[in-house]
């Protein structure tokens, strides 16, 4: 029993993962709520911890590290923010490298190299995570070459597979939930696609709006409580990784049908991936002296 009681915590712990501290907020709470839950929200530092430096460096295997990238837990917020304040109108072609350069400090194309973009999404309103997986951000790019001084042509393969912005959203399949995550899953979508044009048009490439294409699965796990959608989040970023790629093969209209296998989904419905995330900072756990 106190061994139980250890791993419940109820107090922020320090934990040091490759030089680095962190302090983590508690998974669980003395007080219950009025459906008898203890459990409590994870926030932005446990999401950039777990998922852009645990998750990323210890538990991704070399060759998936290289051909993807995590984002922090404030990559969209930030980029939503100065989309909002920066950019006014719809932009032209030609407007795209100048937009870029108002939203970003430096130029980095490097995203358009990797086969898979993996963000964390936080909106306010309901309070909520979920994940977005780009697949594939360079399906889309039509590229521009020289046939002879002041002559260009244009090389796109008609048959290369689409740009996929993929939405796994643990509350999206409830219907009070739905109208709503609709409103905030097409203005998301709407960003990531604006932010890939942009950084398309640094490379001096054009990304063509009609390839990149938006899929919200719907036949993932809902969570049953408030505050499990950062767990949800984390263990669909794991498995349809490092478990299951084979989806980055399927057509893009089959993959609103993407499921987990019966033993996650199982998994899911416990507080055994709390609980297993608890273990891990008592692990890793800063002693006091």
């Amino acid at each position: 029993m106190a061994a139980e009681t250890k791993i419940r915590r109820l107090k922020e712990v320090k934990v040091k993962l490759d030089g680095r501290e962190y302090t983590i907020p508690p998974f669980f709470r003395e007080k219950k709520d009025s459906k008898g839950d203890d459990r409590t929200l994870l926030n932005d530092t446990f999401i950039e911890f777990y998922m852009c430096n645990y998750m990323y460096k210890h538990i991704f295997p070399q060759d998936l590290r290289a051909k993807c990238q995590v984002f922090g837990s404030f990559f969209y917020t930030s980029l939503q923010m100065r989309i909002r304040t920066k950019i006014k109108e719809p932009l032209k072609r030609s407007e795209l490298l100048e937009a870029y350069d108002k939203i970003f400090r430096k130029r980095d194309t490097s995203v358009l190299d990797k086969e898979l973009l993996i963000i964390p999404v936080h909106i306010e309103t309901p309070k909520h995570w979920f994940l977005v997986l780009i697949h594939n951000p360079a399906g889309a790019i039509r590229h521009f070459f020289e046939v002879r001084p002041g002559v260009h042509d244009v090389d796109f393969d008609e048959n290369q597979m689409d740009c996929r912005i993929i939405i796994m959203d643990s509350l999206f399949g409830w219907p009070k939930y739905r109208a709503p995550l609709t409103v905030h899953h097409n203005q998301v979508s709407e960003n990531l696609r604006l932010w890939l044009q942009m950084t398309a048009a640094v490379a001096q490439k054009e990304l063509m709006a009609a390839r990149v294409r938006k899929v919200v699965c719907e036949k993932l796990p809902r969570q049953q409580n408030s505050y499990d959608c950062g767990i949800f989040m984390i263990v669909c970023a794991e498995y349809f990784t490092v478990y299951n790629s084979q989806w980055m093969a399927y057509d893009t209209e089959t993959l609103k049908y993407l499921r987990m296998d019966a033993s996650n989904e199982q998994s899911l419905a416990t507080e055994e991936p709390r609980l297993r995330l608890e273990r891990l900072l008592e692990a890793l756990k800063v002693e006091s002296h």
